[in-house]
């Protein structure tokens, strides 16, 4: 890569103190990812959902780690209920010091990747913000597909009301 010698790897429990200091630095860095209110806000409940994900047979975090520090993360979450659970929603997120290094594509090819072996996973959806042209375009490379605008998606304290694009990859195992 680009100057820069990255790993991806499956998230850890012992990442979850890094893990929370990325969330963290990113809430204050970009606008263009959102995180729930109700994630973790200490190490302990960190670990413990990081091992949840783990466990589950639909649900991965990939992390990149430039040495001892988290640069960026894929995360696809599916719910348990047997009439969802082929469903992933798809979720990066890059610190801005790292953008344009390439990270998204493979963040994305990494996810895909694992996608491909896990049969339970039928469909992966995201939501971008209309404005985040680069992140759309990567989605597009990907074979992601547009499937509704929603007008006042989120709203910017700057910019006002923006639309958000939802998007979805449906997953054929070969």
């Amino acid at each position: 890569m680009n100057n820069i010698d990255v790993t991806l790897r499956m998230v850890r429990t012992t990442d979850a103190t890094a893990l929370l200091q990325l969330i963290k630095q990113l809430q204050q860095e970009t606008l263009f990812v959102t995180f729930d209110n109700g994630l973790a806000l200490d190490e302990a409940n960190e670990a413990m959902e990081i091992a949840a994900v783990n466990a589950s047979p639909n649900n991965a975090m990939f992390v990149a780690a430039l040495d001892q520090q988290l640069i960026g993360f894929v995360r696809v979450s599916a719910a348990s209920d047997p009439h969802l659970q082929h469903i992933g929603e798809l979720g990066i997120a890059i610190l801005k010091d790292y953008w344009h290094y390439g990270l998204g594509h493979l963040l994305m090819t990494t996810a895909l990747d694992w996608v491909q072996h896990t049969p339970m996973l039928r469909r992966l959806e995201l939501t971008v913000q209309q404005r985040n042209a680069r992140a759309v375009a990567l989605y597009h490379d990907f074979g992601f597909t547009d499937e509704a605008v929603m007008p006042r998606g989120y709203y910017d304290d700057q910019a006002g009301f923006i639309p958000v694009i939802l998007m979805a990859k449906m997953i054929d195992h070969h």
